[in-house]
């Protein structure tokens, strides 16, 4: 029993999952000045709240709303498009008859088209995609690869949002 005892452990230990993005990694130009309130509208009521939560930790609006915005706001319409690609499932039972030592893929393709508007007028069209690929192993934590697939959409989008200047900065709140 001893000897079984080092070799779970080190299953433990290098267990886990690896992850890649089509999407860099985005750096935010973070200064005393926020871009104005922004109201959010999506297509799909049940990923909305999901990119309102992640456009606010971006850090770079001083309020993210849901709903329609006054006659002289600022709203971004969100069109979102998921799809999953999951292994068939005989590679789920091998992989699961071997404690998951065995790791299987999983990929996530998520296009969002963000229409910027204020006053009903349209600003600006952006479109971004991000195919995410996992390999899940005995200790995923999937929640965190679908919250990055999201993130690295929205950071990308505030990005190009500041760096346009078709939002004019405002100044933080005390």
């Amino acid at each position: 029993m001893k000897p079984l005892f080092p070799l779970m452990l080190s299953a433990v230990v290098i267990s886990g999952c690896a992850t890649t993005h089509s999407l860099p990694p985005t750096e935010l130009r973070y200064g005393d000045a926020y871009l104005p309130p922004i109201h959010v509208l999506t297509d799909d009521p049940l990923k909305g709240g999901e990119i309102r939560n992640s456009l606010r930790a971006t850090g770079m609006f001083s309020d993210v709303i849901s709903g329609q915005p006054p006659a002289d706001g600022y709203a971004v319409r969100v069109n979102v498009a998921q799809e999953r690609d999951l292994p068939p499932f005989p590679v789920i039972l091998v992989s699961a008859a071997t404690l998951f030592l065995i790791p299987i893929s999983d990929s996530m393709d998520s296009r969002l088209g963000f229409t910027l508007m204020k006053g009903g007028q349209t600003l600006k069209r952006y479109d971004y995609e991000n195919k995410t690929q996992r390999y899940t192993w005995l200790l995923d934590r999937k929640e965190e690869a679908t919250e990055e697939n999201l993130r690295r959409i929205t950071r990308a989008f505030a990005q190009d949002v500041q760096r346009d200047g078709l939002m004019p900065a405002v100044e933080a709140k005390p």
